[in-house]
Order: C-alpha cells, then structure tokens, then sequence
C-alpha cells in the first residue's frame, strides 16, 4: 500500500525520536526551569506536554505540582511508557487533529516541536482549541538567525546534522506571525546554556541580542 508523502514523513520522525531521550534532557536543563516559572506565574494546573518524547520532562512537571499529560507518536509513546510507567501519556499526532476535548488544559509546552510539523497553522489552531480561555501555550524553537550558527555558516561549516528533520525553521517576524490566532504574544530569545549546562559559549551569548540567541521563546494566550 503506498503511503502519502505526509505519512511518510511523520514515519520519519516517530522513526527518528522513537529512543531518544530528549524530555528528560529538557527536565535537567535550565530552560525546564524557564518554563516551570512562566506556569508558575499564570497559575496553571493541568498541563500537556506536547511533544513529550522519552517522558522526562512529563515528570518534572508533575513533580513540580502540575497534573501533566504528555503526548507524541504511538511509538514515541510506548517508550515513554516504559522509561516512565507511572506517568500519563496519550499517543497523537501534530499533523492531526488532537486527542483532546475543547479546553482542557490551563497551559501546553511545545518545546522544539513545531519545526518538525509540515501543518503548522492547523497546529496552532490545535493548541487554541484545547486550551482554556486565558489558557497558555508556550514554544520554543530553534532561532535561524542564531548568531554563532551565522558565523559557522560564513565559514563554511554544517552546525546542524539534524536540520534536515525540520519541516521548516522560523526567524522571529515568522514565528510571531504564525501565533497570530492568539492573543498576547511575546517573544524571548534564550541562550544555548539553557539547553546544555556544559555549553562552552555562554560568555559570547551574553553580548547577544534576544534575536540573535540559540532558541526563541514564545509565549501566546487564547
């Protein structure tokens, strides 16, 4: 049966991520704490976890309080289930519609996601309709213009071996104009030390204009 070319790039990705332990990378990371401050904040309760690869991050959540959910492919999912048996994980996929009543979550984190989905107007359209009216959704993606991957690039070298599994990437006009559908929305750029402690680069990144920095943060109310 021949599959389309939709279906055959989510079988890459669910391929790709299906053993990957980047939910728990993120609950050890400072940007974890990032985002946990912003849920603080808005006093959110329940929270999905959108993307949320091995579960670890699924986890901190709920350690921090929040009744969280996490969601990604069947088989991403079926790892999470097994790295984290006591957690609450629901398979789904960005491409489609979710697996989720009208309004039922205060806050969605996607961290890192949304590069990786070809329909992503319907995506964010997705996160609007299960978030409560004042819900919240946070994403973060990678900055294009990420200063020190422009100088790498001047110079000739490839900074990314994984660029190939995004859909597309978003400077930061871009990125604001696709969370247009919500209300509210900032955008901050955080460093790459956020992401790994053991960064050799923060000095640099302090001198660094938000949109000149390693991820870009947004922040957008329905």
């Amino acid at each position: 049966m021949r599959i389309s070319k939709e279906e055959h790039w989510e079988q890459q990705q669910q391929e790709e991520f299906k053993t990957r332990k980047e939910g728990t990378t993120l609950a050890q990371s400072k940007k974890a704490a990032y985002f946990i401050d912003i849920l603080k904040k808005h006093q959110a309760k329940k929270v999905l976890d959108l993307g949320c690869n091995d579960g670890g991050f699924t986890m901190r959540l709920e350690q921090e309080g929040f009744e969280a959910i996490g969601m990604d492919l069947p088989d991403v999912v079926k790892h999470a289930q097994q790295s984290f048996p006591k957690g609450h994980f629901v398979a789904g996929s960005g491409e489609k519609k979710f697996p989720f009543k009208d309004g039922s979550f205060d806050a969605i984190i996607a961290s890192e996601i949304i590069e990786h989905i070809q329909e992503d107007k319907q995506f964010i359209e997705e996160c609007k309709r299960i978030l409560k009216k004042g819900g919240m959704l946070i994403m973060a993606t990678p900055n294009p213009e990420y200063a020190i991957h422009v100088w790498l690039r001047m110079l000739g070298y490839k900074w990314d071996k994984g660029q190939d599994m995004h859909a597309r990437e978003y400077t930061w006009e871009e990125f604001k104009t696709l969370l247009s559908p919500l209300s509210n929305v900032t955008i901050k750029g955080i460093p790459f030390s956020y992401i790994d402690h053991k960064s050799k680069v923060g000095w640099i990144e302090r001198f660094l204009a938000d949109r000149q920095k390693h991820t870009l943060v947004a922040v957008g109310v329905r």
